[in-house]
């Protein structure tokens, strides 16, 4: 059965069997708009680890929501695999401006030089499809730069850890 909430005297959302509906987008505005920040960011993890143990066994098909809740209630650590997935999961649907936005969504919470360039990189290919070759090829420039500490280190002779060697690895690569 389908159990109604009401506002001010009149349906807000329902609640189904398959989640919360609101009955119009601008209600869902106006709530939010209404709870703090950090309350609403507290509601985005929930809801974000609720949708992903509610779709535990098909969550390929849920990567945009689970990652966009993930990402509003700051959950840097799961929120970042699943911006990464649903990203490639739209590109491979050819939806390059959806895949951008998790892009770079991804980026904020990336923590390591390495995920940092692989986004960057990712960004400057779907800026390419978009058809937008300058943005294109800025991302690429930060891609590169990225390289760079790396890369001092080789110069310098200084040891290179196992990462180092990596990142040299993904740069020749990339040249």
């Amino acid at each position: 059965t389908e159990e109604r909430v009401f506002g001010e005297g009149r349906e807000i959302f329902e609640e189904r069997l398959d989640g919360f509906r609101f009955q119009h987008s601008f209600e869902q505005e106006i709530l939010l708009e209404r709870l703090s920040k950090p309350m609403r960011r507290r509601l985005h993890a929930r809801i974000g680890r609720v949708l992903e143990k509610l779709h535990a066994g098909d969550v390929e098909n849920h990567l945009g929501d689970i990652a966009l809740h993930m990402y509003l209630g700051g959950d840097q650590d799961r929120g970042f695999g699943y911006l990464e997935r649903a990203a490639r999961k739209a590109e491979q649907s050819q939806s390059y401006r959806t895949a951008l936005g998790y892009c770079e969504k991804a980026l904020e919470f990336a923590q390591e030089r390495g995920q940092r360039r692989r986004l960057l990189f990712s960004i400057g290919d779907l800026y390419q499809k978009l058809g937008d070759p300058e943005r294109a090829r800025r991302n690429y420039m930060d891609t590169m730069s990225l390289f760079t500490a790396v890369e001092q280190l080789l110069i310098e002779g200084s040891p290179l850890t196992s990462a180092d060697r990596d990142e040299l690895r993904a740069y020749s690569d990339l040249l």
